[in-house]
């Protein structure tokens, strides 16, 4: 009896082993397996931690580059926009200075038309004044050609 119960028997802990053993390689083969998983998984995720630092540095270098750029850029705009300032402010000097003789030669000009109206004005007295004298009372320094 006592070797039918399998306890104290060496063929039934013989017919044992290889049960239990190949569970224990069964679930040695899972554990390796597992690792391998785990390695291959490690690996692609290293991958794509490289894929993506090297992508992160691509993207540095081109935002330095439009950077650069932009910069270049700004600094012609701002020398463009300084020499553009200072040839809009001689433009206001030169429109001012024009504006200035402008009005000058306007005064000058309703000077002159006033003083033809002033002299078409005088010329109908003058006119009107000489008729009434000869050309010796003006000669004569005594004479007064306006009194009577």
């Amino acid at each position: 009896m006592a070797s039918s119960s399998g306890v104290s028997s060496g063929s039934t802990n013989g017919g044992i082993r290889p049960s239990i053993g190949s569970e224990d390689d069964l679930e040695v083969e899972r554990k390796r397996r597992r690792m391998q998983s785990n390695r291959e998984a490690a690996r692609r995720s290293r991958i794509r931690k490289q894929k993506h630092l090297d992508d992160l540095t691509d993207q540095i270098s081109q935002l330095k580059n439009h950077n650069n750029e932009m910069a270049t850029n700004m600094t012609l705009m701002m020398s463009l926009c300084i020499s553009l300032e200072a040839e809009n402010s001689i433009l206001l000097a030169q429109t001012a200075e024009l504006t200035n003789r402008l009005k000058s030669l306007n005064s000058i000009i309703k000077f002159i038309e006033s003083m033809e109206v002033l002299e078409k004005t005088f010329s109908y007295e003058i006119e009107d004044f000489n008729n009434g004298f000869e050309e010796e009372d003006y000669c004569n320094p005594w004479r007064y050609p306006f009194a009577n």
